[in-house]
């Protein structure tokens, strides 16, 4: 198979996440001054179709770059999409729903027709199955989508959903037909990794606003180191050996590598909003709770992919990936009885499970 490398076009495209993901951060961040749970799930009635656009081109160009003769257009196009949906991201979701519906209409349709593109200009048999199946799962997910539309009430966010999960769905039913055309599992984890460092950015930028917010002060300076060495040694647990561990010459669909980089990035964007929310939390059991949730879908998620990509393994370590997730509950739940540090107290858990993590996972490819 040749080698597929990240395009000057691909990073641009990228380049537009950085606003897309400070966006829906910046939205996350009026989860103080709001019901908790309903904020959370606003942010991820949003965060997912963005992502889930992200991912349509993404795979797109994994697979069939080279059969669009001027990639810039269609990139153009999508690149639209995106702006109008971030700039549809609102709390007040029903004022906006509109724009945010043509966005992501209009992201989607282009997909479609990329794949169309290919349909009709490829002769071989398996390019057209997976071409050809992957534009009637879009398309069938859009319209179901945008029927939404025509609804005034609440019911036109459940029926814009079914859409949207249909179109997450579909793929996965055709898992074996998707493997006749495979993924590029080095472009495909490089463009994952750059996405998930442009998340990580966002949580810098979360420390220095919570610095900026706070001042210079002993207590503030104290909680800001802290922060950085958490967030350090998280990327430290996802980077130290991603390269070495990410099997670029895995035969597959991509699909683990690609959903679960999911929870991923919105367990990393989720952790970002509470350093910048910060000391405010020390005593709210309910945003404790997210972030040791949160921390556990990072530590899951990623062991798994690792672990499956991984050229030195056959299977995934259940028993590793376990120890980890009673270590963060049973830490979680000491946790419990200092209710008035929970923020300090959740920091410190961030860095001693990442240097946890990583030690374990060393330990494990060495055996």
């Amino acid at each position: 198979m040749e080698e597929r490398k990240v395009t000057w076009l691909e990073l641009f495209f990228d380049l537009v996440f950085v606003v897309a993901i400070a966006s829906t951060n910046h939205l996350l961040l009026s989860i103080e001054q709001t019901n908790s749970l309903v904020t959370l799930f606003k942010y991820f009635l949003m965060v997912i179709p963005l992502w889930w656009a992200w991912t349509g081109q993404t795979m797109f160009y994994n697979r069939f770059h080279k059969y669009l003769k001027y990639p810039i257009i269609f990139m153009g196009i999508q690149i639209l999409a995106i702006i109008m949906m971030c700039a549809s991201f609102n709390m007040n979701f029903e004022e906006t729903y509109y724009t945010f519906m043509i966005g992501y209409g209009l992201s989607r349709f282009i997909t479609i027709i990329e794949y169309r593109f290919v349909y009709h200009r490829s002769t071989n048999n398996k390019v057209l199955q997976v071409s050809n199946t992957l534009s009637y799962c879009l398309l069938l997910g859009l319209l179901v989508t945008l029927s939404s539309l025509i609804f005034n009430n609440e019911l036109r966010y459940i029926i814009m959903y079914m859409g949207i999960f249909l179109d997450l769905l579909l793929p996965l039913l055709f898992h074996q037909r998707m493997k006749l055309v495979i993924v590029h599992i080095a472009h495909l984890a490089e463009r994952l990794g750059l996405l998930v460092m442009i998340t990580f950015g966002e949580a810098v930028v979360s420390i220095v606003s919570s610095l900026e917010l706070h001042g210079f002060n002993h207590q503030q300076l104290i909680i800001t180191v802290l922060s950085l060495l958490s967030l350090l040694l998280l990327f430290l647990s996802y980077y130290d050996d991603y390269d070495e561990i990410i099997n670029k010459k895995h035969v597959g669909s991509g699909q683990l590598l690609l959903y679960g980089h999911l929870f991923i990035i919105m367990a990393i964007m989720i952790m970002a909003c509470l350093i910048n929310i910060g000391t405010k939390f020390n005593n709210n059991l309910l945003f404790y709770l997210i972030g040791l949730s949160s921390l556990i879908t990072f530590v899951l998620f990623k062991n798994i992919i690792f672990d499956y990509y991984d050229y030195q393994k056959k299977k995934i370590n259940i028993i590793r990936i376990l120890s980890l997730i009673i270590i963060i509950i049973l830490c979680g739940s000491i946790g419990l009885l200092i209710s008035s540090y929970y923020y300090s107290y959740w920091l410190i858990m961030v860095c001693l499970v990442s240097f946890i993590d990583n030690r374990l996972l060393k330990k494990s490819r060495q055996s």
